[in-house]
């Protein structure tokens, strides 16, 4: 598997989990996805797989309670 520039391995990892969700309502989850969608869209200047796949983990690991 070939990387692209900028990617790290979590990113790479992360690619391989299903899209996380944002909870509705929740405005953190909400900005977070946001700022994923951004991130992923290579036509974007602020296109940065590493970043996408911070958010990703974020919105996954963002608490709300049970």
């Amino acid at each position: 598997m070939s990387m692209e520039p900028g990617t790290t391995v979590s990113a790479e990892v992360e690619r391989l989990l299903p899209n996380p969700q944002p909870v509705t309502g929740c405005d953190i989850c909400a900005a977070l996805y946001t700022q994923r969608l951004k991130y992923m869209n290579k036509s974007s200047p602020e296109y940065n797989p590493a970043r996408a796949a911070e958010a990703s983990h974020e919105i996954r690991s963002h608490p709300h309670g049970a």
